[in-house]
């Protein structure tokens, strides 16, 4: 019955192409491909040659019948002779949404159509050919569409303003400082951007970093993301002279992230920073040297409202330009920290939780991850981090903008107290596991301890000056001449007794990572799909290991993981749908969010232990 009603729901909605028009463009029915994929889903595409095809005038008609269609209009971009434009089908009640990519080639004459159903949706191949030709075969060159005026309807109006600011102005606004005690102090912006040369971008990012005396020790290009880091120096202070700042262009979503950190006690003063990496910034845009001035100062409530605009802005974004919305779930520390136990970041117990992430890797690119957790924000790590979170039950909920794909657990990582490593052995050599490795990188951290300790009361000397009468006149007995003196008094300014204090120390931690071999889980989101999926908690420690198959690697210890295990954190669609009426979420994009669809999981760990209210175990182990 649902792959019925998906059909049915398809065959109305796939498209809106309106393929009661019969004409369809020459050799375009013979053309149609299908290609199955049960993990990504189906792929749709066909072509057809225009004579005299003119790549810009094409386009602009495809968007016209494209909103008269119905349709949410997306990215529009031109490449030599070849024009793109993504259009996006609306989510239902009956069908999901997803992209549709449109081109135009002014040297091959061809003009083509291509779009990949959400996993598990189903649409009978005759329909799907019938409506894409007819679309293609609306195109008709002795019209000119050029210059109509058809706009992206995606973001809303309301962005518009956000869009048109100077690079400058958009980067000093999103511009901001956070502390964290243990891994130093970060900084993060980001602004949208129009039509960017990735190449040029980065080139001119080089040229900016080297006139202002600064290193470039990085610049590749994965995908549609540029990523290039620059290295700034801070000659005066201490071991570590420097810190690396990591500029990221993520093309097909129209962005650029900037994240800065600094190593623990290493300062830098914040406007410094921010004028230097906005400066940057602008340099990459190509913007003129007169924008590259500080804008009024915002009030805090203005700000906050220009930075949910930007979030709003950046989710519907992501939705048109064929990027994929993952919600996912994780432990709310808020709850399970009560009571005696008051969540402190200095406190190595909810140090190793709020540090504890689990990474899901894209299979078709390796540097394409999810990294799910509490201490991967936005608004600290980029790009790669969740723009939007919720609290709802023992849950916290986190939202990512992700490529789409088949995405698989890669492995976690966490931060704890040390382990006793003198029963590490190296009977034999890391690597023969089927199941994995675990990497152990002993570390020095800082930790704060508070203890009771008896102080004696505390005094100061104070100089006092005293004015008296040395002489009297005889007759009247008044005073004849004054003198002063000057003496030290003690005065108590603190009493004795028992003061509560927090002493610095230094313990022995460690950073752990695991690295899976075989799949433990999977999903997979097709382009301008939102979905929910189920959490899994690498609950510390999560990971049992060969101690006689351990070697030293990179200042390392790498040993043969036996037992993987992750706890499944459900997800609760009502705490999703609830968004909607939720007049306190921000960003207000809850009906992109709020309509999201639940994907299960494909799941390979056995289910074992129940964790009381947070979910179950599941694990794998060598065999």
């Amino acid at each position: 019955m649902r792959s019925a009603r998906l059909r049915l729901a398809f065959a109305g909605l796939m498209l809106g192409l309106g393929w009661h028009h019969a004409a369809a463009a020459a050799g375009c029915e013979a053309n149609f491909r299908r290609e199955a994929d049960t993990d990504t889903g189906t792929r749709f595409s066909t072509f057809s040659t225009v004579p005299g095809l003119d790549a810009r005038n094409a386009i602009a008609q495809l968007k016209q019948i494209a909103a008269s269609d119905g349709f949410v209009i997306g990215d529009e971009n031109y490449t030599g002779p070849a024009g793109q434009l993504t259009i996006q089908q609306k989510q239902s009640d009956r069908a999901r949404g997803f992209a549709i990519t449109l081109t135009a080639n002014q040297d091959t004459k061809t003009i083509s159509v291509a779009t990949t159903l959400p996993p598990g949706m189903q649409a009978a191949p005759e329909a799907i050919r019938g409506g894409m030709c007819g679309m293609l075969g609306r195109v008709d060159m002795s019209r000119n569409a050029v210059g109509s005026g058809v706009a992206a309807t995606a973001p809303a109006s309301s962005s518009d303003a956000f869009l048109g600011a100077p690079a400058f102005t958009t980067c000093t606004y999103n511009f901001r400082p956070a502390l964290d005690g243990v891994t130093g102090r970060h900084y993060t912006t980001w602004l949208p951007i129009k039509a960017l040369n990735p190449a040029d971008a980065a080139s001119r990012l080089t040229q900016a970093a080297t006139a202002a005396k600064l290193s470039v020790t990085s610049n590749e290009r994965y995908g549609t993301l540029t990523d290039v880091t620059i290295v700034q120096p801070l000659p005066e202070q201490g071991e570590k002279r420097s810190f690396p700042i990591r500029f990221m262009l993520e093309e097909a979503l129209g962005v650029i992230s900037v994240v800065a950190q600094l190593n623990p006690k290493q300062e830098m003063d914040d406007e410094t920073l921010r004028k230097e990496i906005c400066t940057l910034v602008a340099a990459m845009t190509a913007a003129p040297p007169g924008e590259s001035k500080a804008p009024p100062a915002l009030p805090r409530e203005r700000k906050l409202e220009s930075w949910h605009t930007g979030i709003d802005w950046l989710i519907n974004r992501a939705v048109v330009a064929g990027k994929s919305l993952v919600i996912v779930p994780a432990i709310n520390l808020d709850k399970k920290y009560t009571g005696n136990e008051a969540i402190d970041p200095r406190k190595w117990a909810f140090r190793t939780d709020v540090t504890a992430t689990t990474i899901w890797q894209n299979k078709t690119d390796a540097h394409d991850v999810i990294r799910v957790g509490p201490d991967e924000p936005f608004t600290e790590v980029g790009l790669h981090g969740y723009v939007s979170t919720f609290v709802a039950g023992n849950a916290q909920y986190f939202v990512y903008i992700v490529n789409p794909g088949t995405y698989t657990v890669a492995g976690n990582t966490y931060e704890t107290t040390s382990e006793a490593m003198s029963q590490l052995g190296t009977r034999q050599k890391p690597g023969s596991s089927p199941l994995g490795l675990i990497a152990l990188l002993p570390k020095k951290n800082t930790d704060f301890i508070q203890s009771q300790e008896w102080f004696n009361a505390q005094y100061r000397d104070r100089e006092v000056t005293n004015t008296y009468c040395s002489s009297v006149f005889v007759q009247s007995g008044g005073c004849a001449f004054w003198a002063t003196e000057k003496s030290t008094v003690s005065e108590m300014t603190e009493p004795a007794g028992w003061k509560t204090v927090t002493r610095e120390k230094s313990v022995d931690g460690l950073a752990v990572s695991t690295r899976l071999k075989r799949e433990f889980a999977s999903f997979s989101v097709a382009p301008g799909e939102a979905i929910v999926i189920d959490g899994l908690y690498p609950t510390p420690p999560n990971a049992d290991y060969d101690k006689q198959a351990c070697e030293i690697a990179g200042g390392q210890i790498q040993c043969d993981l036996t037992r993987y295990t992750l706890t499944r954190i459900a997800a609760d669609m009502a705490h999703v749908r609830g968004l909607a009426s939720d007049p306190g979420f921000y960003p207000r994009a809850t009906r992109i969010l709020s309509n999201a669809r639940y994907r299960p999981l494909r799941l390979l760990g056995k289910p074992g232990e129940l964790r009381s209210v947070y979910g179950q175990d599941y694990s794998l182990g060598v065999r």
